[in-house]
């Protein structure tokens, strides 16, 4: 059986580590957004 305090440290980690991925993603589409973004406004 795993002890209280190594779970609950785990789920802490994976947590950090969804949030960090999620960080990562969301600059990745915002970059993306502005490279389209500029696009268009050369277009017109």
């Amino acid at each position: 059986m795993v002890p209280d305090l190594t779970y609950k440290a785990l789920l802490l980690g994976v947590l950090l580590v969804a949030l960090v991925i999620a960080y990562q993603l969301n600059a990745y589409f915002a970059k993306r957004v502005d490279a389209t973004d500029d696009a268009s406004d050369s277009e017109r």
